[in-house]
């Protein structure tokens, strides 16, 4: 179902969307990286810095 909803976001963007399925540790992008979260989801500082990193910003 994820990947569903993500081909959706990607080709459906209202106000785009940041793709962070790099920062997935698995080929099927299915779970984050164990260093960038402390659970599953919630992101530890280096999730949040990977994170940030991926933000389009134009100075």
């Amino acid at each position: 179902m994820r990947k569903d909803i993500n081909a959706w976001i990607k080709t459906n963007p209202a106000d785009g969307y940041i793709d962070l399925d790099d920062l997935c540790q698995d080929e099927d992008h299915t779970q984050l990286r164990s260093e960038y979260v402390t659970d599953g989801v919630h992101f530890t500082l280096e999730g949040q810095k990977a994170v940030v990193d991926k933000l389009p910003v134009t100075v």
